[in-house]
C-alpha cells in the first residue's frame, strides 16, 4: 500500500506536541527497511515499537495555536502507518511458516483486536494453529475473534463444527442460525459461499434432528439439499437426515406420506457410493416396511 510523503518537519517548531510525529518519521524509516528484510522477528519487534508511536501521535492533543490542517495532516499520516504496520504483518504471516503465521497475528491481534486485516485472516490463523499443535488454543481464539467480528462466516462455521463435534447441540444450533443469516444477508450465491452455507444448512439440520425437532429439521435439510450439488459425501448425509427427520415425525404423527418420503429420502441417499450408502439402504428397508403398516 502507498502512503502519503510525511509532513512532520514543518511542524516540529510548532511545540513539543509534535515530539512523537519527529520519532514516528524516524521509526517508520527503519521499519520500512526491516520490512525489506522479511525477517519475522525483526519485523514483529519493529512493527510493535512503530505502532505505538503512530497511535500516540494519532491520539495526541493539537497544541494551541498550530494550524488544523497541517495538524489533521499529521493525525492522518500516523493512522496511515497503523494501516501500514498492520498490512505489513499480515502479509509477513502469509508467507511464513505456521509458527511464524500464529506469532505474527497474535501480534497484530495485541496492536489492533479490530483490525480489518485480521477479519480476512482469522481461518489462516485457527489452521497455523492446529498445524502448531497449539489446539487447546484455537476455541478460545476464535471466540475471542467473534467478539470483534460477529459476522466472520470462517469464525462462525469453525465454531459451529467444533460446538457439534464436542456434543453441544445447543450452541452449535445458534452458531448456524448466525452463519446463515449472514451468508443470506450478503446475498452471495456462489462458490465457496455457498459450499459454506450448504454446510451450515445441514449442520443445523443434524443438530435439530438430535433434539427431536424433526420439522425444523426437515426444514433447514431441505435447504441445504439444492445447495449441496456436487458436493456427493454432503449430499448424502442430508438426504440421510432428511429420511430420519421425515421417518420420525411421520411416524410420531401417523402421517403415511411423510414416511413414503422418508424411504425416497433414504433410497436416494443409499445410490450415493460412501459411508452412508449401507445405513440408508437398512433404514430404506425398515421405512418401507413400515409403511405396509399404515392407513
Amino acid at each position: 500500500m502507498r502512503l502519503a510523503a510525511f509532513g512532520f518537519a514543518i511542524l516540529l517548531c510548532a511545540g513539543s506536541g509534535f515530539a512523537a510525529s519527529e520519532d514516528l518519521d524516524s521509526a517508520f524509516t527503519e521499519f520500512k527497511q526491516v520490512e525489506a528484510t522479511k525477517d519475522g522477528a525483526k519485523l514483529k519487534e519493529s512493527a510493535v515499537a512503530t505502532y505505538a508511536l503512530a497511535r500516540k501521535a494519532a491520539e495526541a492533543t493539537a497544541p494551541e495555536g498550530v494550524d488544523k490542517e497541517a495538524w489533521d495532516a499529521t493525525v492522518a499520516n500516523a493512522k496511515a502507518v497503523e494501516v501500514h504496520v498492520e498490512y505489513a504483518l499480515l502479509t509477513a504471516a502469509l508467507a511464513g511458516p505456521a509458527p511464524t503465521t500464529v506469532d505474527l497475528l497474535s501480534s497484530l491481534e495485541q496492536l489492533n483486536p479490530k483490525s480489518k486485516y485480521l477479519d480476512q485472516s482469522y481461518g489462516l490463523y485457527l489452521e497455523s494453529l492446529r498445524k502448531t499443535g497449539a489446539t487447546a488454543k484455537m476455541a478460545g481464539a476464535a471466540e475471542k475473534g467473534l467478539s470483534n467480528f460477529p459476522e466472520n462466516d470462517a469464525l462462525l462455521l469453525w465454531m459451529a463444527d467444533y460446538t457439534y463435534t464436542h456434543k453441544q447441540g445447543a450452541r452449535s444450533l445458534a452458531y448456524c442460525r448466525r452463519l446463515i443469516a449472514v451468508l443470506n444477508k450478503r446475498g452471495k450465491s456462489e462458490g465457496a459461499t455457498t459450499a459454506v452455507l450448504a454446510h451450515a444448512y445441514y449442520l443445523a439440520g443434524s443438530a435439530l434432528n438430535d433434539q427431536g425437532q424433526y420439522m425444523e429439521a426437515d426444514k433447514n435439510l431441505r435447504a441445504a439439499l439444492p445447495l449441496s450439488k456436487g458436493n456427493d459425501a454432503l449430499r448424502a448425509q442430508v438426504l440421510y437426515l432428511l429420511g430420519v427427520a421425515n421417518y420420525q415425525f411421520g411416524t410420531m404423527t401417523n402421517n403415511k406420506a411423510m414416511v413414503v418420503e422418508a424411504v425416497k429420502f433414504s433410497k436416494q441417499s443409499a445410490e450415493i457410493p460412501g459411508p452412508m450408502q449401507q445405513n440408508a439402504s437398512h433404514n430404506a428397508y425398515v421405512m418401507e416396511q413400515q409403511t405396509y403398516k399404515m392407513r
